[in-house]
């Protein structure tokens, strides 16, 4: 018994540094989109990560074609996921695809990836067959690159479109360098602290 108090008292303070980090970062719940990438320098290295799911049913299919892990600051446009020419399914959208350039940096290749192949420019890009609300997760690595050096912006950027039930939207966060490092930091102190304390 002892033991699984031990368990549910380490898995409430997981959660309380994964929160007390997403808080510092300024993410989003759920409600503000459907799909939500951060970026983060770690180690030397800008990554992107997203999740979520995406509704199609406001855009038309038009041709299965190849994606590479791309994003261009300046464009604006992104496809997370894994680095190398992947097979994608490409929809165009009939009205507004709003976002503003996240920065002024020209388009950049990542280094490596994993996970799910999807993104966003004027087009939307998700992996070939995908089904609305099936769920999305990838990765994206920028090695050696900073935001400064891939000309990123720090701030919150959003792709909506469609309207009612066909509402949907993609978000972009790009936390000040400094926050991130200090919520990473507040974190990891957070797991230690709780390793040392039960003994672990």
């Amino acid at each position: 018994m002892h033991s699984d108090r031990t368990r549910l008292v380490k898995s409430k303070r997981a959660r309380g540094a994964l929160g007390a980090v997403a808080l510092a970062l300024g993410a989003p719940g759920p409600a503000r989109a459907t799909v939500i990438v951060t970026a983060l320098e770690v180690g030397g290295d800008v990554v992107l990560s997203g999740s979520g799911t995406l509704d199609l049913s406001a855009w038309t299919l038009i041709a299965t074609t190849i994606a590479y892990g791309v994003m261009g600051p300046s464009n604006p446009s992104l496809v997370i996921g894994p680095a190398v020419a992947d097979s994608v399914d490409e929809y165009f959208l009939t009205g507004p695809v709003a976002s503003s350039p996240f920065g002024p940096g020209p388009n950049a290749s990542a280094t490596s990836g994993s996970g799910d192949k999807f993104g966003i420019a004027n087009l939307i890009f998700v992996p070939s067959g995908y089904v609305s609300g099936d769920p999305l997760s990838g990765a994206s690595t920028y090695a050696g690159s900073s935001f400064a050096s891939l000309g990123m912006a720090p701030g919150s950027y959003t792709w909506s479109w469609g309207a009612g039930a066909s509402a949907d939207s993609m978000v972009l966060q790009v936390p000040e360098p400094s926050l991130a490092a200090l919520a990473i930091a507040g974190a990891v102190g957070l797991a230690l602290r709780g390793r040392r304390r039960f003994g672990a």
